[in-house]
């Protein structure tokens, strides 16, 4: 579903607007716990990556999450099928939400990694990136916790759109918009997917695998035609 993080109408020339475009759907339930039970019985061989400070969560290099940049969860697929069926899910999801946005369906590729938070954990404020080739960005839980992601207005960090953190909720924005999480309070771990969908172009570290592409596109169509 399509939506937006929108200001409040201004009341002068000068007062500052914003109108940005988010997207939520909800994954399979079923897939969601196999992906969950899967991280955690791996999360030992994922912690063997090294750190790597590509941007800046606030949580220690003991986590999963400080390791991101350093491996794609996606090259992952053929050890964890609900993986595949995830990025097939992603690949439609996107292509709902750039058409009915209005906007180009691009050549992208993808990566992916996922965090664990302890009870106390939360992820600081932080963006994807903001440069001029910057694109889309989104995450998803795999179990319903009490807690939230916020994502911050552009003007103003008093401002936010919360989105809860429930089992299968994915959220789609732009790689540009500000987020963070509310403090997790629960004894289990909080277990989430985060990934970027970016343009496609030559990868200087080799992780980001193909997302949207022409052949891609016609595989999409034909299985589509196929369901018919």
């Amino acid at each position: 579903m399509l939506k937006y993080f929108s200001s409040k109408h201004p009341t002068n020339e000068f007062a500052p607007t914003w109108h940005i475009p988010m997207y939520n759907e909800l994954f399979n339930f079923q897939e969601c716990g196999v992906i969950h039970d899967w991280l955690l019985d791996n999360k030992d061989e994922f912690l063997k990556y090294p750190v790597n400070p590509v941007g800046d969560t606030g949580l220690a290099d003991s986590t999963i999450t400080a390791r991101l940049g350093s491996y794609n969860l996606f090259n992952y697929r053929d050890q964890c099928e609900s993986l595949q069926t995830l990025y097939n899910y992603l690949q439609a999801l996107y292509l709902d939400f750039v058409t009915k946005k209005g906007a180009a369906v691009r050549n992208c590729n993808i990566i992916g990694w996922f965090n664990i938070l302890e009870k106390g954990d939360k992820i600081k404020p932080h963006h994807h990136g903001a440069t001029a080739d910057t694109y889309i960005s989104g995450n998803m839980h795999l179990k319903d916790y009490d807690s939230y992601t916020l994502y911050v207005s552009p003007y103003d960090n008093q401002v936010v759109y919360p989105d809860p953190n429930k089992m299968g909720n994915v959220t789609l924005f732009p790689t540009y918009l500000e987020h963070c999480t509310t403090e997790h309070t629960q004894d289990e771990p909080r277990v989430s997917i985060a990934f970027d969908i970016v343009l496609h172009r030559e990868d200087e570290n080799g992780l980001c695998i193909p997302f949207i592409n022409e052949d891609i596109l016609k595989n999409i169509t034909e299985e589509n035609e196929y369901a018919r």
